[in-house]
């Protein structure tokens, strides 16, 4: 049996983040926020919605977004979850509504915002 030892915590310095699409699929899309979220401190995790709540209000027939917050080493540290309404865009032609579901970070520093 191979011993598996645990990663080191290397800091994180902001400037070495990058903020992108998550590139995730959607059969992955349940597990791999569930994995997210499990690294966030208790009381985060205690105040957002239930996931099946998040997963079916960015479904809501708007165009959904996932976005991370990562490392070089593509680590997640942050997860933004928002959709986009494009019928106020083409009712106004000049607004565009955003629904934001979803965001959060595990750098330190981030229970001062609790």
């Amino acid at each position: 049996m191979t011993k598996v030892s645990p990663k080191k915590a290397v800091p994180v310095q902001f400037s070495d983040l990058k903020i992108g699409g998550w590139g995730v699929s959607e059969k992955e899309l349940r597990g791999k926020i569930e994995a997210y979220i499990a690294t966030l401190p208790e009381h985060f995790k205690k105040s957002f919605a239930a996931l099946d709540t998040l997963l079916l209000s960015m479904s809501s027939g708007y165009d959904a977004h996932f976005m991370s917050l990562t490392d070089p080493c593509n680590q997640i540290h942050g997860l933004f979850a928002f959709n986009v309404d494009t019928m106020v865009q083409k009712q106004t032609d000049k607004q565009l509504k955003v629904n934001l579901y979803h965001i959060s970070t595990t750098l330190p520093g981030d229970e001062t915002f609790a």
